[in-house]
């Protein structure tokens, strides 16, 4: 890296240190899990290991300055995960924009916005809908093996029972990391921006699929009587993301046999 892009680096950190100031102390707080850290660190080696970035040209800096403009004049009127969104904006082009490639750019910022605290934004926001859509699946796999059960809300309905789909259960946690997978392998591979994002909605719709594997396993466990043992309920989560985690990794090798990808 030469001199002057070294010093645009210092200012661009210096500029955006109350972020990264609030960024510590999201993730040291206990309302918000640290996990998306691996995020970051995972987009810090892949920019570190690509041999191919750019030095020397610095015309392709403008972006990166238009989103530090923004990230200044906005600052004062927006909450501090917005600042983030715009912090990251800037930092995450002026290091990945500046590349001799255009491939594994959509993946190196997509794991610079996912290194984002937004765990708990997740679980607020998108805990409901993926808790009806993983329900929905779920009723079907149910109907199909003769249970004629419905759902009222969150609330699986056979008779007279009624089983709630709590929050854990949502499949936010696993969204998250399906989406990690999909940018790390987009960053390591190098894909285009297309690929990225049609492997990243494989990913997300395998992942609702998964999740209404397991809902359908602990809707049989609570109507039989493994429903006293509590235990088995992370268990069965634990063996649904596991099993998950094999098949993402599967599809993407189906996905780089029919597709030039370049490691």
């Amino acid at each position: 890296m030469s001199r002057r892009l070294i010093v645009l680096a210092v200012l661009q950190l210096i500029a955006v240190w109350p972020v990264i100031h609030w960024y510590v102390l999201r993730l040291l707080d206990s309302s918000d899990s640290p996990v998306p850290v691996i995020a970051l660190i995972t987009a810090f080696v892949c920019i570190n290991l690509d041999r191919k970035l750019e030095t020397n040209h610095g015309h392709r800096l403008w972006l990166s300055a238009l989103m530090m403009m923004v990230y200044a004049a906005t600052f004062p009127l927006l909450p501090p995960l917005l600042r983030a969104v715009t912090a990251f904006a800037a930092v995450g082009t002026f290091w990945c924009v500046r590349e001799n490639s255009l491939r594994g750019r959509t993946g190196l910022l997509g794991l610079i916005f996912l290194a984002l605290p937004l765990q708990a934004s997740m679980h607020f926001y998108l805990g409901y809908p993926l808790r009806v859509v993983s329900g929905y699946v779920s009723v079907l796999m149910l109907r199909s093996n003769g249970l004629p059960v419905t759902l009222d809300g969150t609330l699986f309905q056979w008779g007279a029972t009624l089983i709630q789909i709590d929050a854990p259960c949502s499949g936010a946690n696993m969204l998250w990391m399906s989406l990690y997978m999909a940018l790390a392998l987009s960053a390591v591979y190098r894909l285009r921006w297309k690929m990225t994002l049609f492997l990243s909605g494989i990913y997300v719709a395998e992942t609702i699929l998964a999740n209404a594997c397991r809902m359908t396993a602990l809707f049989y466990m609570e109507t039989n009587p493994f429903q006293g043992l509590e235990w088995l309920h992370p268990m069965v989560g634990i063996m649904v993301f596991l099993i998950s985690a094999l098949v993402l990794a599967w599809i993407f090798q189906i996905f780089a046999a029919r597709s030039p990808v370049n490691p």
